[in-house]
């Protein structure tokens, strides 16, 4: 029958007030020192030939080490009585280990403090001189309290290693997946006629993005940006397949069964099929892609080195940045520094600041013929600029932009002012020497 908790607790009460009695015990106490000295004795006489040397060098290493490692030198005389104690446990191989112990100690400091009931350390907790530990006694423990070896709770200082290129996390609107059939009765039920009555461009763009952007939240989905850590050849199901490969690793780590490792087998044979067909996918859709735009090669080239453009970590100056946003602010105040403002400028420069060129010319009004032909020269690509709108996307509904398109382009003829808005741009850095930070 096993033993009740209580009972444990009891036995084990009793047996501590035994060996505090046992402990005060002069005679007890000296009997014990004289068998384990004998048994020392009886010991290194009989191994003295092979062992001499070796505690020779063993001295000779103890006494260069500092005073401030007593700790650990009373630790290794007490490991050497204990292998004495055992008799043929006591080799040479452990005592090598030992010596090797204390020279990698040298440049190191043993940071326990907290005593045990009889006032000694038998735990030590050994660091590098240049790193912090600070220890305190812990009284929470996860198991009832050893008198010996106090329960111990240790402060290491971490510091979180920055990736060296930066993998965006947030999400995005997917135009490719967006609601085509909602999207274009969205824009042609709505009313734009209220851009008629801006006499400002600014206000009157303003307003047209607004509306635009409430359509746009209705019907174009948002989707989590790819990770960097798989090539961009794999697929969700060979991501999956190799999540459940390492799952099964980690099963087999803990329990030893034979059944995880051989399915974790049969994945990796699965995942190098797939991915071989689909690299082939990849290298002959991007072979494709390089006929119709040259400039898809540079895609495939930072696709094969899974690399981004934003580093994980950027300097300007003595400042660092890691988030996306405070390096392309980075980048913005760099270029912004290049340019001359207006204040610097030359008076003959400025006095054309002012000017105004519709006295001198008239370049007439701009018709719904003059959209659909501009937006015809335009590329048909996905890409967005800073009001997230791709090209691709008016080229396809450019009927039913005609009329907000027209009021606006309009507006800025007759004002000679160009909307403050579309002044914004993206530039996108290339890396070509040098460190990419």
């Amino acid at each position: 029958m096993p033993l009740t908790r209580e009972k444990q607790l009891e036995i084990r009460s009793a047996a501590d007030v035994s060996i505090k009695q046992l402990c005060q015990d002069q005679t007890f106490i000296k009997s014990i020192v004289d068998s384990v000295s004998a048994g020392i004795v009886q010991i290194l006489n009989s191994k003295l030939d092979v062992y001499e040397k070796k505690i020779d060098d063993l001295k000779t290493e103890i006494t260069k080490i500092k005073t401030d490692h007593e700790v650990e030198i009373q630790t290794i005389k007490a490991s050497l009585i204990d292998l004495n104690k055992k008799g043929d446990s006591f080799d040479m191989i452990k005592i090598t280990t030992e010596l090797n112990q204390i020279k990698r100690k040298e440049n190191s400091i043993q940071c326990n403090k907290i005593k045990n009931i009889h006032g000694k350390i038998l735990d030590l907790i050994v660091t590098p001189s240049v790193f912090s530990c600070e220890v305190t006694p812990e009284v929470n423990a996860l198991v009832p309290i050893d008198y010996h070896h106090p329960a111990l709770t240790c402060y290491f200082p971490y510091e979180v290693k920055e990736d060296e290129y930066f993998v965006p996390n947030q999400k995005r609107l997917n135009f490719r997946k967006y609601n085509v059939n909602k999207f274009n009765k969205l824009l042609t039920e709505m009313d734009w006629s209220h851009l008629k009555h801006f006499s400002d461009v600014d206000s009157a763009v303003d307003s047209f993005s607004l509306s635009l952007q409430e359509i746009i939240d209705k019907c174009v989905p948002l989707s989590s940006t790819r990770s960097q850590k798989y090539p961009a050849w794999f697929t969700s199901e060979i991501i999956a397949k190799v999540k459940r490969k390492h799952h099964y690793l980690r099963m087999y780590r803990r329990s030893k069964y034979c059944f995880y490792l051989q399915r974790a087998k049969d994945l990796r044979k699965t995942i190098k099929l797939e991915i071989q067909l689909e690299y082939k996918k990849f290298i002959e859709r991007s072979q494709n892609s390089f006929k119709s735009d040259a400039r898809q090669f540079w895609n495939f080239v930072n696709a094969k080195n899974n690399k981004s453009r934003i580093p994980g970590l950027m300097k300007y100056g003595s400042d660092k940045f890691t988030t996306s946003q405070d390096i392309v602010n980075a980048f913005a105040n760099f270029f912004k520094s290049v340019y001359i403002s207006d204040s610097n400028s030359s008076p003959s420069v400025t006095s054309y600041f002012n000017y105004n060129p519709s006295s001198y010319f008239n370049i007439g009004k701009i018709t719904s013929n003059d959209i659909i032909e501009g937006a015809k020269k335009l590329k048909n690509k996905f890409s967005c600029g800073p009001d997230n709108f791709p090209v691709s996307i008016l080229k396809c509904h450019v009927e039913s932009f005609i009329e907000p398109l027209v009021v606006i382009f309009n507006l800025i003829l007759k004002t000679t002012t160009f909307p403050t808005a579309w002044k914004n741009t993206r530039v996108c850095p290339i890396f070509k020497a040098g460190v990419c930070s």
